[in-house]
């Protein structure tokens, strides 16, 4: 089976001609086919394959035949531009038999350690194209390729250019063909200036055995070991802010060449690329249904947890606790687990977590095998724990609603609890976020208010330094070995007076700990030669801000040592105002990105950013922040406002007060982009051209829409943005969490009390059936689209302008070839 194959996804672009999205989809091998539940094989079996495209182009200096303009190869494939074609030679082991070579399988040295190979070339031809259109690479890149083969140096070559795109100018009247790569697959761009035809465009696959349309309108192209397929283009104007679809569709013509076909549309008016939403679904029941974290995995599969007061809130049969156990208050509840399938349609397990008190989950990671740890707090003497556990009695002896933390993990289907654990002293202590390593040790961060809260001998911090008077305490960190029986290490991390809160936690390869917070206080541990090694908030010695009813903090960024016992770097990051962090992540070269709120006018940015100022800033309101730290913590690689306007809201009891934009969590891929998801007030938010909802559907009723962001790696740009939400009810739609599953899926959680938040067709759950339900939606984000000048190349009298998408498509799926063979 080939599976994981980054061939050609394809996208045309006609403004006030046509635009079409052709995205992959996955294509089972039979009914009994399905993704391998086990992360970690998942990945082995894609890596088995074909790896990864790279996200480079070389120009061919004699490496390659003469006819080839530019080469791309990587494991298991090869891929060759040509004047008019797209060659792909797909190459995989062939196991099927289970031989490695003539003397596999006798006493004997096997005669070849490598398998049989079974091998497809597909050449994808643009019929009836310009042979002389020029072809160039852009966005050349700093790395070049060298080829020593053999021992003759007049066939070696060296310092071969790479290019991130290659561009083929005039391929058709007045249309241009741009290729480019990303880590799943490479894509290409028809882009079509106004007035030229997009009818002219064919692609004719040869070396294909057939193809085909099926039901839904996808494209499958059959060749001689597996099967290829493309999903259905997908095309809409824009109209005042709202998408009008538009009829776009594969044409099936002779030879194996397919066409598009366009419905009736607005010549006047730019057609875009849909960025699909995969999928959106409510989750929830009859009450109140809150979600607080998400995770993914490398199949697909989402993970939400929060809390819930629905005695119905959906739960599948053989969970590991199907009843909401807590009586204790008016409106009692307990946490939530819950996996969703790939599609948005099913769930893989969902339940419930607790005792008979009150039970919230606050965050979860899963580890390369899809078992899920869940943290939060619990106010119940009879949480679920498991025999041998680190702490198995809620230690707090508080008399009024006494919180401890848990730290629980389950089984890969939800049935059983591999670990549960308290965690806290005898006062309040709460986690608020966690991050798991290749080893399984998991590491959890939130806040402490007891003095004596766990701490191992040697950690960096053994006393609670904050004032118990304060409500706040100090954060901690700590680090529980994969058993969950005991704790590897764990420290508070403060100030005094009203200390510090740990908002949240990231890790690297190495066990370092990359942290994030709230720093109330001056005098927050900070290391010599940090970026920022004052509070410059101005109450941070514990004063209430004039006219708030919050008290002001600068945000803090720690590292710490991979045994709890030192500082690697620590920093405040903020302004002269307040300045807030919620969500951290962290990049293979150690490099931290945090999001946040921003409230002040001089929150450290850079030049070159995407948005400099604080744009709510005149509304006493905040702006997103987005932040990136280089690995010493000593100086900002970027760092950049995200929002618009603010609201400001009339108090009833006399006054005003801003109501901004912020960060709620973050994500990074592979290349440094960042994935950003909060809660925007603003109706001028940043949305990107094309994105899926370009207008703040509560805006001006004090409530909020969700937004998904995704900034480039020099924080410059942002490659997609967009509102996500209804326009019905009070906080509307808010954005909770973010998460990647590293194969292009990017998901987004959070919670609305809107009975129109969009969904889509066949989700698990189209509508709102409580106060509030949480939701879950899933999108696939490329760049965004720029739009420039250009001459009108065939005298059209309409303004002579052309959007060059390169981005704004949303892929659903991954590519997939199938054949009946067995991979090993």
């Amino acid at each position: 089976m080939f599976q994981g194959v980054g061939f050609p996804a394809f996208r045309i672009l006609l403004v006030s001609a046509f635009v079409a999205a052709s995205a992959p989809l996955a294509v089972a091998a039979g009914p009994a086919s399905q993704p391998p539940e086990n992360a970690a094989a998942a990945k082995a079996l894609v890596a088995q394959n074909y790896g990864k495209i790279p996200l480079s182009f070389e120009a061919n200096q004699g490496q390659a035949d003469k006819t080839v303009k530019f080469v791309s190869r990587g494991s298991g494939y090869s891929l060759f531009l040509t004047d008019s074609s797209a060659v792909l030679a797909l190459t995989k082991p062939d196991t099927s038999n289970g031989k490695l070579g003539h003397t596999a399988g006798k006493s004997l040295k096997p005669a070849s350690a490598h398998p049989a190979t079974k091998t497809d070339v597909v050449r994808m031809d643009l019929a009836g194209a310009n042979r002389a259109t020029h072809v160039a690479g852009m966005d050349q890149l700093p790395g070049t390729a060298n080829y020593f083969i053999g021992n003759d140096p007049a066939q070696w070559h060296s310092g071969v250019p790479t290019f991130a795109k290659v561009r083929y100018a005039g391929v058709y009247p007045g249309v241009d063909l741009v290729y480019y790569g990303n880590q799943r697959q490479l894509e290409y761009d028809f882009v079509v200036a106004p007035g030229a035809s997009p009818k002219p465009i064919r692609l004719q696959f040869v070396g294909a055995k057939k193809l085909a349309l099926t039901s839904d309108g996808d494209l499958t192209v059959s060749a001689a070991n597996g099967q290829i397929a493309f999903h259905k283009p997908v095309v809409y104007q824009v109209t005042d802010g709202v998408r009008q679809p538009v009829d776009g569709q594969f044409a099936l013509l002779k030879k194996n060449t397919v066409g598009f076909t366009l419905g009736r549309y607005d010549h006047s008016k730019p057609l875009v690329i849909d960025p699909v939403l995969s999928y959106s679904t409510y989750l929830g029941g009859s009450g109140e249904d809150i979600a607080q974290g998400i995770a993914a995995d490398s199949s697909g599969n989402a993970y939400v947890v929060g809390y819930t007061t629905s005695s119905n809130f959906p739960v599948t049969s053989g969970a590991f606790q199907t009843v909401d156990k807590s009586t204790y208050s008016a409106a009692p509840f307990n946490a939530f687990v819950t996996k969703l399938n790939a599609t948005g349609t099913a769930l893989v397990y969902s339940t419930y977590l607790g005792g008979s008190v009150d039970d919230s989950a606050s965050a979860i990671a899963v580890d390369g095998s899809g078992n899920a740890y869940v943290v939060g707090y619990t106010t119940s003497t009879d949480f679920p724990t498991t025999v041998g556990a680190f702490q198995t009695v809620d230690n707090s002896n508080v008399s009024y609603s006494p919180e401890n933390g848990f730290v629980t993990k389950l089984n890969t289907t939800g049935t059983a609890l591999v670990y549960s654990t308290y965690l806290g002293g005898s006062v309040d202590d709460s986690p608020s976020a966690i991050a798991v390593d290749g080893s399984g040790d998991a590491y959890v961060i939130g806040n402490a208010l007891s003095s004596n809260f766990p701490t191992t001998a040697g950690a960096f911090q053994v006393m609670n330094n904050a004032s118990i008077t304060s409500g706040l305490g100090n954060a901690f960190v700590t680090k529980f070995n994969p058993t969950g029986t005991a704790l590897v290490y764990s420290t508070y991390l403060g100030g005094t007076g009203y200390g510090a809160e740990g908002t949240g936690i990231a890790v690297d390869s190495s066990g370092d700990a990359y942290v994030t917070g709230n720093a109330y206080s001056g005098d927050f541990p900070i290391t010599s030669g940090a970026f920022q090694t004052v509070n410059k908030a101005p109450w941070a010695a514990g004063a209430t801000i004039p006219g708030y009813y919050t008290i002001a903090a600068n945000a803090f960024v720690t590292k710490l040592n991979p045994t709890g016992t030192a500082l690697v770097y620590s920093t405040f990051l903020g302004g002269s105002t307040d300045d807030h962090a919620d969500g951290i992540a962290v990049d293979s070269s150690g490099d931290a990105y945090v999001t946040g709120n921003s409230s002040s006018s001089n929150f450290p940015v850079t030049k070159g950013v995407f948005q400099p100022t604080n744009n709510a800033d005149a509304n006493d309101a905040s702006n997103a922040f987005v932040t990136e730290l280089n690995p010493a913590g000593a100086g900002l690689v970027y760092s950049t406002y995200l929002g618009g306007a603010g609201y400001l809201v009339q108090l009833a009891q006399g006054g005003e007060s801003g109501n901004g934009d912020g960060g709620a969590a973050i994500a990074v891929d592979d290349l440094g982009d960042a994935y950003v998801a909060g809660d925007a007030s603003s109706s001028n938010f940043p949305v990107t051209p094309g994105a899926f909802q370009t207008v703040n559907n509560a805006a001006g009723t004090g409530g909020v829409n969700a937004f998904i962001a995704k900034l480039n790696p020099g924080g410059s740009a942002l490659l997609y943005s967009t509102y996500l939400g209804g326009s019905k009810g009070l906080e509307t739609t808010v954005g909770v969490g973010i998460a990647l599953d590293g194969v292009g899926g990017v998901y987004a959680a959070g919670y609305a009390s809107a009975t129109d938040f969009p969904t889509t067709a066949g989700a698990y759950q189209g509508a709102n059936l409580g106060l509030y339900n949480s939701y879950i939606a899933k999108f696939t984000i490329g760049e965004v689209a720029q739009q420039v000048d250009v001459p009108n190349v065939v005298g059209d009298t309409q303004a002579a302008a052309e959007t060059a998408i390169t981005g704004a498509e949303l892929v659903v799926g991954t590519v997939t070839t199938e054949s009946s063979s067995t991979v090993a």
